[in-house]
């Protein structure tokens, strides 16, 4: 099954240490517990809701593998070795902070700026940028109009409205394969760094290619750099739903206190967990049940209706129709 959450979310749990070593010391019974919680949760909103859509894989960034629009990556590089010779464009991990190479360096701290330039934190999370604007079953679209859709991005052939871009090839096209490879998370502008001809660089939201070796000229410089119409490949943030992960957090809490021998679950854990009630009407576990009856909205991709039809949820059609992301 796929991990949604990632090692630093857990330290959101509590700032409680003796909590953080009682996690650490038991990792393995943790990860168990996050499983157990995330089937906790596909099982009380798959009927609505599109779960592979939401119960991603947060997984570790690996320059050899293929990533898609919406991938989530943890980005960290290998620890740097004062024994090892760098060259420039070289990147390390050091005392939580990822840095490059800008000459070549053997045994000179990362931190001394005559050899590295600081670029990230140490395990920030990247996911990869939508190349068009994601396809939406509320949407009317018109010829020519461009959208990712299931890994690929197609154009609208023949105006349409409720028609899935795989579905049709008359209407959208065979459509484009979109991924990314071989590119670090982050490729952000630094004023310290030399670049070559080719090397692509963002900057203000836009990708740029060197045209000419430059250091210090912004992108924006066009004796130096061609701005690209395609997007930067990666986004620095998070683009999992906040309280898919607040709650799995505390349903993981629940079931993680349990399993450990001569532990009390507390009240205020089970309050987290369903309310502290029999009726389980508040916690995550209630507010699952809320979202899923539609009486409680949520930013939630759902499960598209078949073309043609439309169904409803609790209350309204209309609170159906807020639940795209």
């Amino acid at each position: 099954m796929a991990r949604l959450l990632c090692d630093n979310d857990y330290l959101k749990v509590t700032q409680s240490d003796n909590l953080r070593e009682l996690i650490e010391d038991n990792y393995s019974e943790w990860l168990f517990a996050e499983q157990v919680g995330q089937e906790e949760m596909i099982s009380k909103i798959k009927q609505r809701y599109d779960v592979t859509k939401i119960f991603t894989n947060t997984s570790q960034y690996d320059s050899t593998l293929v990533y898609y629009a919406k991938n989530l990556v943890i980005y960290t590089e290998s620890k740097w070795l004062e024994s090892t010779s760098y060259v420039v464009g070289n990147r390390v991990e050091y005392n939580g902070k990822i840095y490059q190479c800008i000459t070549n360096s053997s045994g000179f701290l990362p931190t001394n700026t005559t050899y590295w330039v600081y670029i990230t934190d140490d395990k920030s999370l990247y996911y990869v940028t939508l190349p068009e604007e994601e396809w939406s079953y509320l949407t009317s679209y018109s010829v020519g109009d461009v959208v990712w859709y299931e890994n690929k991005t197609y154009t609208c052939v023949i105006a349409n409205s409720n028609t899935k871009p795989d579905s049709s090839t008359a209407i959208w096209g065979s459509g484009t394969s979109y991924s990314v490879s071989n590119k670090n998370p982050d490729i952000l502008y630094h004023a310290e760094i030399t670049y070559t001809v080719g090397t692509k660089v963002s900057y203000e939201g836009v990708l740029y290619n060197c045209i000419l070796n430059s250091t210090g000229n912004l992108p924006t410089n066009a004796t130096y750099f061609t701005a690209l119409t395609t997007p930067p490949y990666w986004t620095k943030g998070d683009n999992r739903n906040p309280l898919i992960v607040r709650y799995l957090l505390d349903i993981a809490r629940y079931h993680f206190e349990r399993s450990i021998p001569a532990r009390n679950v507390s009240d205020l854990v089970k309050e987290a967990y369903n309310g502290n009630s029999p009726e389980e009407r508040g916690g995550a576990i209630g507010w699952l049940k809320r979202v899923n009856s539609g009486t409680d909205n949520a930013n939630l991709p759902i499960i598209v209706p078949v073309q043609g039809l439309a169904f409803t949820y609790g209350n309204s059609r209309a609170a159906q129709d807020n639940q795209m992301w």
